[in-house]
């Protein structure tokens, strides 16, 4: 795909970052004296101007700041924050390349934050759905902000279906509902985007097109139970039956990982016993047999 960057400002480019249905550049810019690092995405006007709009009314950490949309004859050009960082997906694969995972409690520490930004956006009046929650458009930044990024496919609740976007979405991620002869937008489809999501990093397996075959996934099948029955929650192929907003999904992720955080307490503190009886035999006086037989229950 070749792209040039729309000729109404002057930006340095510094590198292409992405491409896909858009290119998106690392540029530095200098308007008005201060120095700036932005992200230069060029696209189609109709998608660059559907971004523009969402990403210009809305404010939160977790999501792009939006600077400018400059417009050219054929394409246009959406600038924004640029985030210094990598993808989900992209840290994802930094764990498999050693055979491991990622840590199964800050994959849920996660979770909790794409909660926020994804509560954020349905609570806006209308409603937005993203549409699309994948690793792919997640960004975790240097400091360890979790950033959405790519709008140019979510939607307000009261638009009818928009024939510019058919089928938008990625097979895997994507809420059955939305594959329908007539698309149902709501929030319960970011809820099973997430689940998907987070299914994916758990296991290092991108989810089945029907997540209940995921309990034939070994690699799911050794997550703590409670962990796998929220996920199979958020993943129901039948939108009611999903956690009805992102408020419950957090408040059952959070206590899934406070389960697993008191879990670990418990097992480290009965690995730590026989450390405290070593410590206890030491510092008693010498009569090794009645100072065990002190940890001992009657029959």
């Amino acid at each position: 795909m070749i792209c040039q960057i729309p000729s109404r400002q002057q930006y340095q480019i510094v590198r292409q970052v992405g491409e896909g249905s858009a290119v998106v550049y690392q540029a530095r810019t200098d308007e008005a004296g201060l120095p700036r690092t932005v992200a230069l995405k060029v696209t189609t006007i109709g998608r660059a101007l559907h971004e523009a709009r969402i990403l210009s009314s809305l404010q939160h950490p977790s999501i792009p700041r939006f600077y400018d949309l400059v417009v050219d004859d054929t394409e246009a050009c959406v600038v924004m924050e640029f985030i210094e960082g990598e993808t989900l997906s992209q840290y994802l694969d930094s764990y498999l390349a050693q055979g491991d995972l990622p840590p199964v409690q800050q994959v849920l520490g996660m979770g909790i934050q794409l909660c926020a930004v994804l509560d954020y956006l349905h609570t806006q009046q209308p409603a937005l759905t993203f549409r699309d929650v994948k690793p792919e458009n997640v960004m975790l930044s240097a400091d360890g902000r979790l950033v959405l990024i790519d709008y140019d496919i979510s939607c307000a609740h009261v638009a009818m279906w928009d024939t510019d976007f058919p089928a938008a979405g990625t097979p895997g991620y994507i809420a059955p509902e939305l594959l329908a002869e007539i698309p149902s937008f709501s929030p319960l489809s970011d809820v099973y985007g997430l689940g998907a999501t987070l299914y994916h990093l758990l296991t290092g397996h991108r989810p089945p097109m029907d997540m209940r075959e995921a309990a034939q996934d070994r690699a799911f099948g050794r997550l703590p139970l409670q962990l796998r029955q929220a996920l199979l929650w958020m993943t129901e192929p039948d939108p009611r039956c999903r956690p009805a907003n992102m408020g419950s999904v957090r408040m059952v992720l959070e206590q899934t990982l406070l389960s697993l955080r008191m879990s670990n307490t418990w097992v480290n503190w009965l690995k730590s016993i026989p450390v405290v009886l070593r410590k206890f035999v030491a510092e008693g006086d010498g009569h090794k047999v009645p100072c065990l037989a002190a940890f001992r229950q009657p029959v």
